[in-house]
């Protein structure tokens, strides 16, 4: 199999998952989470008339939101939570709650516990 040596910098969060993989398997692991982010079977191969593959993958999930959605709406609703919380600090706690709740992607910071 053929390797490229790629350089780039990750997030805290990220970076606390990938220390935690054995040595000798963190860079198959991030090459199998990229890979599953963009070409999970909720993608599909975008077809033109004649059905062939145009190169691009398109959500074709049957309706279903693919995850790279999944995450975008996820942000769009934590953006939309902090305008909220900044103008209520009352609910502050219990909404937040919420959305831990809703959001079952939600990386989780180094130190904290995984919610049972």
């Amino acid at each position: 199999m053929t390797r490229n040596l790629h350089s780039f910098t990750l997030t805290p969060s990220a970076s606390f998952y990938v220390q935690r993989i054995k040595k000798g398997r963190k860079s198959g692991k991030v090459s199998e989470a990229i890979h599953w982010y963009f070409s999970s079977q909720l993608y599909g191969k975008e077809r033109d008339d004649d059905y062939q593959f145009t190169g691009k993958l398109v959500p074709s999930s049957h309706g279903m939101p693919v995850p790279a959605e999944l995450f975008d709406r996820i942000e769009e609703l934590e953006a939309e939570l902090s305008v909220a919380l900044a103008s209520q600090g009352g609910v502050k706690h219990h909404l937040a709650g919420l959305l831990r709740c809703l959001n079952p992607f939600r990386p989780q910071t180094p130190g904290e516990q995984p919610e049972q």
